[in-house]
């Protein structure tokens, strides 16, 4: 988990605050409109993203599956126990289960 906020951490971070800045400044702009019925709209998109971006990606989200632990993964074959779990350096080193495709899959 450490590896991975460390990995995407600053991109989520930037996405989030451009994502952020740009409903703010709508935000202030459509305000200045007579009638700016979307200023609060604008507004709160702006304060949900910074808030998911700084508080649910970063804080929520670890924890979650520090605590959940193998049941995180429980509806797919991660959380199964005894599934072969290998590191897939295609996918950034993260467990990625192996299994040999069935004829139909292929």
């Amino acid at each position: 988990m450490k590896a991975a906020l460390e990995r995407t951490g600053s991109t989520v971070t930037s996405a989030g605050l451009i994502l952020a800045g740009t409903f703010g400044v709508f935000a202030l702009m459509i305000g200045k409109l007579p009638g700016g019925v979307y200023t609060s709209v604008l507004a709160s998109l702006a304060i949900g993203i910074l808030m998911d971006a700084f508080l649910v990606r970063t804080l929520l989200v670890p924890s979650a599956v520090a605590l959940l632990g193998r049941w995180n993964w429980w509806p797919s074959a991660h959380g199964q126990p005894g599934s072969p779990v290998t590191s897939d350096p295609g996918c950034g080193g993260s467990a990625v289960a192996s299994r040999k495709l069935t004829s139909m899959e292929a």
